[in-house]
């Protein structure tokens, strides 16, 4: 069998395998359950603008892909389990 080209993910999914992870996801991203992790989402942030001051002085190109992505590993651990990952 030959691996599918285009993997599912939530925004390329149709409405019938969307409908019930809908039903899952709902109860995870209530207003008041997001609003209590913004501040885990600034402290995120506060920790990835002292990594953009030490990084962008030493040659002054930054690979965006790599730091976008240590930045949302970090976000995302850290709502989801409260886990400090540093990966910036």
């Amino acid at each position: 069998m030959r691996p599918n080209p285009c993997p599912l993910h939530l925004f390329k999914i149709d409405s019938v395998r969307w409908r019930p992870l809908r039903t899952r996801f709902s109860p995870i991203f209530t207003s008041g359950k997001l609003k209590d992790m913004f501040h885990l989402l600034l402290n995120c942030s506060e920790h990835f603008d002292r990594y953009l001051y030490e990084i962008v002085p030493k040659d002054g190109i930054v690979e965006c892909r790599d730091l976008t992505s240590k930045f949302t590993i970090d976000v995302i651990e850290l709502c989801a389990s409260n886990i400090e990952m540093n990966a910036l």
